[in-house]
């Protein structure tokens, strides 16, 4: 058998610290993470730890010199790491740059929306920033002086999907995951995402490689399509869409049809076009005006679901399609809402289920069953 390379292979050890499932409004728990930007054993990898926080998959880095420390929010859907600025109201730390022998400011003008209206303003900079034991020189991040989202956001997407591409003064740049490769850190610009199960504590990120003790079977190779996240076609692919060509609940098939999909950590819930999810909705709920969506009981059960990604099946267990707006409610929130386009994003509740390999050397994602 071929040996495996293990040099370059950078681990973080999981923070097992507990943290409350506190339960948050469902337009909070969804929408920042929606991501839709508003727009104003492993070869040569580099492990993370994620915390499990509903939607917030926090990570530790360390940012400055010398490093100051904090959590940030991991993201696939987006592709830049900001940090709260000093004197903003942050829950998981913040960042002073007059502390930092080697902060270099690059222009103003950094901004970034999200969908419930929550935004982050301030100067892009480079810095040293620290993580899962690797650490990356020059590294191009938003300095938030305002903001009101709460935490820091490290987004892990495709370059061009910047906050930077979409400003008046228009740049990319080489974020963390290229950084990485190009300093000699990992040997791909790859990354695998494991969200662990529902009730887990922690995750991991590994970048470089992937795990295969953590999935089932083999890895399905599907490639990317050219679409942003408004659906509009780019000449190449700027955000993890992927094709699904169908859904079923148990052995009912829900749709056959195929749109784009985006994989997206970033997202709490499953969007799918109005049809699909307005389908699924009524099967499963009553539709509530107060939640936007369908509810049903806490307590209900149902068929796991079936999502098809060129052949391979990926199996969601149905409770993790119910979502409990406020600690010790009985009624919970069925977990698929409308899109308001013809593609899907897939949150942490398919996530949780699936194995994923972001390859952006080769524009392409493997895709798995998770194994616990």
């Amino acid at each position: 058998a071929p040996v495996e390379k293990r040099e370059k292979t950078l681990t973080l050890d999981f923070d097992v610290k507990r943290i409350s499932s506190k339960a948050k409004d469902v337009t909070v728990a969804s929408s920042p993470g929606f991501r839709r930007n508003l727009r104003a054993a492993s070869d040569a990898g580099v492990t993370i730890s994620l915390e499990n926080e509903y939607s917030l998959y926090l990570t530790t880095i360390e940012i400055g010199t010398p490093g100051q420390k904090l959590q940030v929010d991991v993201d696939t859907g987006s592709s830049d790491l900001w940090v709260p600025g000093q004197g903003t109201s942050s829950l998981y730390g913040t960042y002073d740059h007059t502390k930092s022998t080697s902060y270099k400011k690059d222009r103003s003008g950094f901004s970034i929306s999200y969908g419930d209206g929550s935004s982050a303003r301030g100067d892009w900079a480079q810095e040293t920033v620290s993580i899962g034991g690797a650490s990356i020189t020059g590294l191009e991040f938003g300095d938030a002086t305002s903001q009101d989202v709460g935490q820091g956001l490290l987004g892990i997407g495709l370059k061009g999907n910047e906050a930077s591409a979409q400003s008046s003064n228009s740049f990319t740049y080489d974020n963390l995951p290229l950084k990485l490769k190009d300093q000699g850190l990992i040997d791909k610009a790859a990354y695998s995402l494991y969200l662990n199960s529902e009730d887990a504590t922690s995750g991991s990120i590994l970048f470089g490689g992937s795990d295969s003790s953590k999935y089932s079977g083999s890895l399905a190779t599907l490639d990317l399509v050219n679409i942003d996240d408004e659906g509009d076609s780019t000449s190449s692919a700027v955000a993890f869409f992927v094709e699904l060509e169908g859904i079923k609940a148990g052995s009912s098939s829900i749709t056959k049809t195929t749109y784009p999909a985006l994989l997206d950590s970033g997202t709490t819930l499953i969007y799918a076009p109005s049809s699909i999810a307005s389908s699924i909705g009524r099967k499963y709920g009553t539709y509530s005006y107060s939640y936007g969506g369908y509810v049903t009981s806490c307590d209900a059960t149902g068929p796991d679901f079936k999502f098809s990604f060129n052949g391979k099946t990926i199996t969601v267990p149905f409770s993790n399609l119910l979502f409990q707006n406020s600690e010790g409610d009985s009624e919970c929130l069925v977990g698929v809402l409308s899109s308001g386009s013809n593609y899907y994003i897939l949150g942490d509740a398919f996530l949780r289920s699936a194995y994923v390999y972001y390859d952006i050397d080769n524009s392409q994602v493997g895709i798995a069953q998770a194994k616990y």
